[in-house]
């Protein structure tokens, strides 16, 4: 199995230490650097930009875009699928994983619907400017033993990722991911750069370290993810994204921005 949605770490201004992306692809905070980005079809936050060094103008990562897999028992797999999902055997499923939007038309056989797993991840949230705060990890939605119904077309939708925070600028919050008839996994929040908290998502982005009182982080969707972390005022140091499985880091005072919440994994690979 494989660890997706982490969040990204906060940015931090020239001294002091920038915050770690979260485990499953948040990318790391910049320190007089740009942030990171979230790693591809993970669903996790991008970085928060560090500032400072002669006016070089410094911006977030972007979010890393989402992923849905289906998994099917090998007997009732159709072999209809669209948008290209990579194929893997795991024991006696076929695993589709759909790096873009497609559709999979289920099964054969008599029975009117079988048992399928699946993951639903959405886009990560990008970092925000100068001093940002981290993205926040894209919905996290795993499903056991969902019925599917045999020839019904189930539209895959995959998130895309939130956009890298300019350098006096906020990050975009990602795109929800979908399968027909299931839960929605909410985009990541975009971490927050000035006078703004963070965003709101499946996971929330982290609170920008500008202004006082401190930037707190977005909030994230119950069952699927977790809240930014708070930026600490005035020091350009900025709270880490929230993950699947863990929350963002707070600031540590005016010296080590917050690190990205963890992402987490299952068995539905």
């Amino acid at each position: 199995s494989s660890t997706r949605a982490g969040g990204g770490g906060g940015g931090k201004r020239v001294a002091g230490t920038a915050g770690t992306g979260g485990t499953g692809g948040g990318g790391a905070g910049g320190a007089v650097a740009s942030g990171s980005p979230g790693a591809v079809n993970t669903g996790s936050g991008g970085g928060g930009a560090g500032t400072g060094g002669g006016g070089v103008v410094r911006t977030g990562g972007a979010g890393g875009s989402g992923v849905v897999i289906v998994s099917v028992p090998q007997g009732f797999y159709s072999g209809i699928t669209t948008g290209s999902p990579q194929l893997s055997l795991d024991g006696n499923n076929v695993v589709m994983s759909f790096g873009s939007t497609g559709s999979y038309t289920a099964g054969t056989g008599t029975l009117a619907a079988y048992a399928a797993d699946l993951l639903i991840v959405a886009g990560g949230g990008g970092g925000g400017g100068a001093g940002g705060g981290g993205g926040g990890a894209g919905g996290y939605v795993p499903l056991y033993s969902r019925a599917l119904m045999r020839g019904t077309t189930y539209t895959v939708t995959v998130g895309g990722a939130g956009s890298a925070g300019g350098s006096f600028s906020g990050g975009g919050s990602g795109a929800n991911s979908s399968v027909t008839g299931f839960t929605t996994a909410l985009g990541g929040g975009g971490g927050s750069q000035g006078a703004t908290n963070g965003l709101s998502g499946g996971s929330g982005g982290g609170g920008g370290g500008y202004s006082s009182p401190p930037k707190i982080g977005g909030s994230g969707e119950p069952g699927q993810g977790f809240s930014g972390g708070t930026a600490a005022a005035g020091a350009y140091c900025g709270g880490g994204g929230g993950g699947a499985s863990v929350a963002g880091g707070a600031a540590n005072g005016t010296v080590t921005a917050g690190k990205g919440g963890n992402g987490t994994s299952s068995s539905i690979t």
